[in-house]
């Protein structure tokens, strides 16, 4: 609940409290025993890793601190996912990409970007296609490079498939 309510309070630019409920998370996860904790046995160390890292890159108002904490969380949680994760490794990579885009690494953005689409292509989710507009948006923004246009052309071309 409090890595959600986490990513609620970035949503509404409160830094202060997201965190705070983020750091509630983590405090919480860490003093969770897996034989007593039903919760446990659903939410693991990658779940904690990708809310922490949709938290951070939630944030509207843009910091170093927030990339940095989006892109160490979630290149994490896409490493520690199985194969048969794929619709979570849609999501985090998504992010990811949206990420990189938004602040000015346009080269990452684009390639992990097309891994999320191959992805999305594969997994055939509404949510994990829906989640992809605010990537196509980052892409958008560079529409002048090529490839970042076509990120934007096979996003588009998904989410009206």
């Amino acid at each position: 609940m409090c890595a959600n309510a986490a990513w609620a309070y970035a949503v509404l630019d409160d830094e202060k409290r997201s965190l705070d409920s983020l750091a509630r998370a983590h405090d919480a996860f860490a003093r969770a025993d897996s034989d007593t904790t039903p919760w446990v046995r659903f939410f693991h160390e990658a779940d904690l890793d990708a809310m922490s890292g949709v938290v951070n890159a939630a944030l509207p108002t843009p910091s170093p601190r927030a990339y940095t904490a989006t892109t160490e969380h979630l290149y994490r949680a896409v490493e520690a996912r199985s194969p048969e994760m794929g619709r979570s490794q849609a999501f985090e990579l998504t992010t990811l990409a949206t990420a990189h885009l938004r602040n000015g690494d346009p080269d990452q953005g684009v390639r992990i970007g097309h891994q999320a689409v191959d992805l999305a292509r594969r997994v055939r989710s509404v949510r994990v296609i829906d989640r992809l507009a605010p990537l196509q948006q980052a892409a958008l923004a560079y529409r002048t490079r090529g490839e970042t246009a076509d990120l934007a052309a096979d996003i588009a071309t998904l989410r009206t498939s």
